[in-house]
């Protein structure tokens, strides 16, 4: 049961490093495309959601992270802490998908799936 407990929380943590890696890389590279690229011009915003979906896939690796933790959680409080911090990340998950349309390429337009 202890080697089952050490491997889970070397998993939590590299799922966790990995999240946060996307979320940082992905907020690199939305900057310097504004800043290098587009030169402060936000209309690209609206064409490209390349931000929005590298904090949604790196918000679905911490709830992953934050589901594996409740398998060694061992108090009640530890449970009711964890299972706040899931339906937060899943309404900003939902928030996220449902505030941005997808963009057909070519034609600039946005719909709504």
């Amino acid at each position: 049961m202890n080697l089952f407990h050490s491997i889970l929380s070397q998993t939590i943590l590299v799922v966790e490093i990995l999240a946060y890696s996307i979320m940082v890389v992905t907020v690199a590279r939305s900057i310097y495309h504004l800043v290098i690229v587009h030169r402060f011009d936000t209309s690209w915003f609206v064409a490209e959601n390349t931000l929005t979906d590298g904090v949604m896939v790196a918000l679905e690796f911490l709830m992953v992270a934050e589901v594996m933790k409740t398998m060694i959680a061992f108090g009640l409080q530890e449970l009711l802490t964890l299972g706040i911090i899931i339906a937060l990340r899943v309404f900003l998950s939902f928030v996220l998908r449902g505030g941005h349309g997808k963009v057909e390429k070519g034609k600039g337009e946005r719909h709504e799936d």
